[in-house]
């Protein structure tokens, strides 16, 4: 019993402890006499109080951007995100709260797209839509000016020969050309030369209707130098047709794109070369299996393959099928003039039609430009090939002109000439006027004729070459060593025009076939080849729409380096009585086309003044025997005033002599320059 109870005070004591401890952790009483215990009540008030905490509800966006013109990126600049709370307060919501995403966004193309922006904790979004307008419009001739820059080689030198002049033609009033030069450059060079910024480069520049070069050039100078309206591209002739070799076209495409100036609208464009003649020698023409067919069709594919399935690209030149066109007329296959390469006169002018009507819009079929001395049946043969290239740039259309143009032969009389085996050199210092006969390896190659005046061959003569066989019109401006020759010629008829006599005083021809074959053994075949006929009835200037000037001479000459006399003329010396003298002057006086004609036993200085005041020490023009000169841009370019000296060639005193002066030196202004 005693144990009994020793365990129930014990047991007692332990419970007084435990609620002792239980009153101490028990909550202090409340201010307001409360115990401030923790009942069901409260319990309830407080999980209430957890589902009414204020949220994001809804965002609105304003103030952003939603129009952007073409190839602008994406911009969220002044976008304001509202945010709606679940107890309907706003604030706005800052940039680190949300996230904008644009990524269906293409800069490049035209089109409506959508933006999310979101909040980042919480699962509230909101979308608007933005515009990506169209690409602009923008045209070559925004500006008034045509810019062209080729990156190319032999053949952009071939299309763009003529393109000055060509584009003048058609009413451009300023040009600006550029050609990147390198002989049979491939885009593989081209790319290299980008990759090192070499200055590997002849850069030929027209801007006035002349050709200037500067050499070791670099591409990417020449890309910034100009806001271009477009770039020309091409492969090498012997690759063109060959898919495997485009492998570094986005390459240069990528650098072109690069080095442009910012604010240029240039477009990229394609040239289309041609496939070679059918008897080339050319080392890559076994690669299309010496056939020129299977060379223009290859072309063709690769162009189609390469080209047109590459949105760099805004046109392909058609020249492989321009001269393909030409092929199907009664110029046959005689558009190169050494398997390759087109001839100087209507291949290159061809190839320039279709180059300008591809770039410009602009219709050649009227154009009155020609090079000098073409046939009006060549003329429209060029002309046809363009136009249908362009309509039809990858299939071949059948010329119309396919029979040779009667010659009224009653009209005129066949000249009687001398063939001798041999050519002319006029860059030869010693045998500048002689034939060379001696010469074993070039000699048996060639057939020459006698030397001509103007008086042998008048304006009007017609020159019929037979095909498979050319000439070079050697040409003599002195009776001395020249420093140029003229070019080979394949035309079949060519008039003799006064831009064919300019500054010439004696023209020959050197005949010979392509490639230079041996033909010593073919004298009648070379003279059945070159037929020469001269009008019966000489057609003079002034029926060919020129108008002779009525002008003054004066007794005495001009010395443009005498430092008290420069611009007066000189009447009190010893030499004065062999001179007479015209006035000075002006471009305006006498424009570009303007013919000077002068009889055979006369000569005149053109002199010339860049300034209105005394000329630099041995700049004074050469005294000139040429009977007929046909003024250009190059003949005027630099000078101020220019004026002509004009004495007997055997220096004799011209007192009293004015009408026959006048007679002797006759000045035409051309049909386009009278009022």
């Amino acid at each position: 019993m005693k144990r009994t109870k020793t365990v129930f005070s014990v047991l007692m004591a332990l419970l007084m402890t435990c609620m002792l401890l239980f009153a101490a952790c028990a909550p202090a009483a409340s201010d307001d006499g409360t115990d401030g215990g923790r009942n069901e009540q409260d319990g309830q008030d407080e999980q209430q109080g957890q589902e009414e905490q204020v949220i994001p509800k809804t965002i609105a966006l304003s103030g952003m951007r939603t129009q952007f013109t073409y190839g602008e990126a994406f911009s969220d600049e002044g976008l304001v995100v509202t945010v709606t709370m679940s107890d309907d307060t706003q604030r706005k919501a800052a940039e680190s709260e949300y996230t904008v995403d644009a990524s269906a966004y293409d800069a490049d193309t035209a089109g409506t797209y959508s933006v999310t922006v979101s909040l980042k904790d919480y699962d509230v979004s909101a979308s608007y839509t933005v515009t990506v307008a169209a690409e602009p419009v923008h045209t070559w001739d925004e500006d008034g000016a045509l810019k062209i820059l080729t990156i190319g080689n032999s053949f952009s030198d071939d299309m763009t020969e003529y393109a000055w002049q060509i584009a003048d033609s058609l009413g451009v009033k300023e040009i600006y050309l550029g050609n990147l030069y390198i002989g049979g450059c491939s885009l593989d060079t081209h790319a290299t030369n980008a990759a090192n910024n070499a200055p590997a480069y002849k850069y030929h520049v027209n801007k006035d209707g002349t050709w200037k070069t500067t050499l070791d050039y670099r591409m990417g100078d020449a890309i910034a130098s100009q806001n271009w309206d477009f770039v020309s591209l091409q492969q090498a002739s012997g690759s063109s047709g060959i898919a495997s070799t485009y492998g570094r076209l986005q390459e240069l495409i990528d650098y072109v794109r690069k080095k442009l100036p910012a604010n240029a609208h240039t477009q990229l464009v394609w040239h289309m070369t041609w496939a070679y003649q059918q008897n080339s020698t050319h080392d890559d023409f076994p690669n299309y299996g010496s056939d020129q067919q299977n060379m223009y069709q290859m072309i063709v594919q690769t162009v189609q393959k390469k080209i047109l399935t590459n949105d760099a690209f805004s046109a392909v030149i058609p020249n492989g099928t321009a001269i393909q066109n030409a092929r199907t007329s009664v110029v046959g296959d005689a558009l190169t003039r050494d398997g390759y390469h087109l001839t100087k006169d209507l291949g290159r002018y061809i190839a320039g039609l279709t180059f300008l009507q591809t770039l410009t819009g602009l219709s050649v079929e009227e154009i009155a430009f020609a090079p000098a001395g073409m046939s009006a049946e060549d003329k429209a043969i060029a002309i046809e090939s363009a136009v249908n290239a362009c309509k039809t740039p990858f299939e071949v259309t059948q010329s119309a002109h396919t029979q040779e143009p009667a010659i009224d032969l009653s009209k005129y009389t066949e000249l009687e000439y001398t063939l001798t085996l041999g050519f002319y050199n006029a860059n030869d210092r010693e045998q500048y006027r002689s034939i060379i006969t001696e010469d074993a390896n070039l000699s048996p190659k060639f057939f020459a004729t006698e030397r001509f005046t103007p008086e042998d061959l008048p304006i009007g003569t017609v020159i019929l070459l037979k095909s498979g066989w050319q000439y070079r019109p050697e040409a003599w401006k002195t009776d001395a060593w020249q420093p140029s020759r003229p070019d080979n010629v394949t035309t079949r008829i060519v008039t003799v025009t006064p831009e064919w006599w300019s500054g010439y005083m004696y023209r020959a021809f050197n005949l010979s076939k392509p490639n230079l074959p041996v033909i010593e053994d073919e004298e009648q075949a070379a003279y059945d080849a070159l037929k020469i006929y001269i009008p019966k009835e000489t057609q003079t200037l002034e029926e060919m729409g020129y108008k002779e000037m009525d002008y003054e001479l004066f007794s005495g000459f001009y010395n443009s380096e005498d430092g008290a006399n420069f611009k007066t003329l000189i009447t009190n010396s010893s030499l004065s009585s062999k001179f007479f003298a015209t006035k000075r002057f002006t471009k305006e006086e006498l424009p570009v086309g303007t013919v000077i004609v002068v009889a055979e036993d006369w000569k005149y200085r053109p002199e010339a003044w860049k300034t209105d005041a005394v000329q630099d020490k041995d700049s004074r023009p050469a005294d000139s025997f040429c009977r007929y000169l046909v003024i250009t841009e190059e003949w005027w370019d630099g000078y101020l005033y220019r004026a002509f000296n004009l004495a007997k060639r055997k220096s004799s005193n011209l007192t009293g002599q004015e009408a026959a002066a006048k007679a002797a030196f006759k000045i035409y202004l051309p049909p386009e320059a009278q009022n």
